[in-house]
């Protein structure tokens, strides 16, 4: 009996101590995968991760740290091979953050189910209602990101990121009061997070503050966000009137952008403000200087050039134009080109034309039949001109063009009947036309 009895405890002994040194070398093993992870070591992780597989299969541990390591490499999808097992096995807050993190980086259509049910575990998880507002910020859900935002600071007065969303969220609402509180707020918290400075720039620009944007876009200059800010600073200027500033800033930003459309476009922002010409020519001059193209910007300077008859210059425009796009089309660049008596240029770009409404219709047969006029094509221009005078015979420049070509084609009878149908309309121009154009 002493000796049954002595066998037993020797046995429980053994298998104690053999309990434990599995015990010891799975918490080994584990230490070893942990470290290998923090290390980015890939070969080796999975090296230690399936000794511990082999050893307890239904521990989270070793698929917490394997989905981790593939997460930390942005590889999301291999990562919740791993995180969906640990989660399933083990519910910590920690374990669910980082499954649903990676479910949110892969645009996982189960995500907001999943985040759902996991602040129903931890409602007041810090990290998991703000991965809440992120997935809606994301998604442009903007009552969710007002209504998760205020969640969080219900508990958590200072979050950065729910006052920062709060900003954004009443900046597109156009509420410039409370979006500058809640910048402001973000800012006394991360007073050098160059996003936040940023916006608050924009922010304070909007309300029309421009100096106080200018105080934070200035701080940015030299930065990451130094084209965008030295851009806000030039509009800030122009809004102010600072007409010497805003220079002083196109030009530091033109130094350092010399291809910046954008840029440039201020400029011409600065010509419609003052109608001051010189202004245009300063935009040609860089423009030609820096090689720059932009069809919307060379579209508006040439019709500025044709307002005041520069007409080479607007003519400089419109080539470049007609270059890039063989499909062009202006009212203001036919027009161009008819008195600059290039006819065949002006005649492609109207052939472009699309005709919308009655208007349209209008300035396509005037001036195709002008252009046919001046080309001493009478036939087809009496054609153009008759649909013309069909289609508004109220316009006295349309009766003019008309009576004209009718006399060149010598059809004096129908001359006739057009200058008596204007009789009681227009009387001094019947006197006028009759006593030129009828004998």
């Amino acid at each position: 009996m002493k000796k049954l009895s002595l066998s037993i405890i020797l046995l429980f002994i053994t298998v104690s101590i053999f309990s434990q040194g599995i015990i010891d070398f799975f918490s080994n093993s584990l230490d070893s995968l942990e470290f290998y992870v923090e290390k980015n070591d890939t070969i080796k992780s999975l090296k230690f991760f399936n000794i511990l597989k082999e050893l307890d299969s239904t521990r989270y541990e070793p698929y917490y740290f394997t989905g981790y390591l593939y997460y930390q490499n942005k590889n999301y999808n291999r990562a919740l091979d791993y995180l969906k097992i640990a989660a399933s096995y083990n519910e910590k807050e920690d374990v669910l953050y980082l499954f649903n993190r990676s479910l949110f980086e892969t645009d996982d259509k189960n995500f907001l189910d999943k985040i759902n049910y996991s602040l129903k575990i931890y409602p007041l998880s810090l990290k998991l209602n703000k991965l809440k507002l992120f997935y809606f910020e994301k998604t442009k859900q903007y009552d969710s990101i007002f209504s998760s935002a205020q969640k969080i600071l219900s508990f958590e007065d200072k979050d950065v990121d729910a006052l920062f969303s709060l900003a954004k969220y009443y900046y597109r609402l156009q509420n410039y009061y409370l979006s500058e509180n809640y910048i402001t707020e973000a800012l006394k918290i991360e007073n050098s997070n160059k996003n936040y400075l940023f916006w608050a720039g924009k922010i304070f620009s909007k309300s029309k503050k421009y100096d106080q944007s200018n105080f934070y876009f200035k701080k940015l200059i030299d930065s990451e966000y130094d084209f965008y800010s030295l851009n806000g600073i030039i509009d800030n200027y122009l809004s102010k009137n600072t007409i010497d500033s805003f220079e002083i800033f196109c030009n530091m930003a033109l130094n350092k952008y010399p291809d910046s459309i954008l840029t440039v476009k201020k400029f011409f922002n600065l010509y419609l403000k003052t109608k001051n010409f010189s202004v245009i020519f300063k935009i040609d001059t860089i423009l030609e200087k820096n090689k720059i193209f932009d069809e919307e910007l060379f579209e508006n300077i040439g019709r500025e050039f044709f307002i005041v008859d520069s007409l080479n210059l607007s003519k400089k425009y419109y080539d470049r134009l007609i270059e890039k796009n063989k499909n062009y089309f202006s009212k203001e660049s036919v027009q161009n080109y008819i008195l600059l008596n290039e006819l065949e240029k002006s005649e492609n770009i109207i052939s472009n034309m699309v005709l919308k409404n009655l208007s349209d219709s209008t300035f396509f047969l005037k001036f195709k039949g002008i252009i046919k006029y001046k080309k001493d094509e009478n036939d087809s221009a009496e054609f153009y001109f008759e649909k013309l005078y069909s289609l508004n015979d109220k316009d006295t420049t349309n009766i003019k063009y008309l009576a004209s070509i009718f006399n060149r084609n010598k059809k004096f009878l129908k001359l006739s009947d057009l200058i008596e149908s204007i009789k009681d309309s227009y009387p001094d121009l019947y006197e006028r036309l009759k006593s030129k154009y009828i004998q």
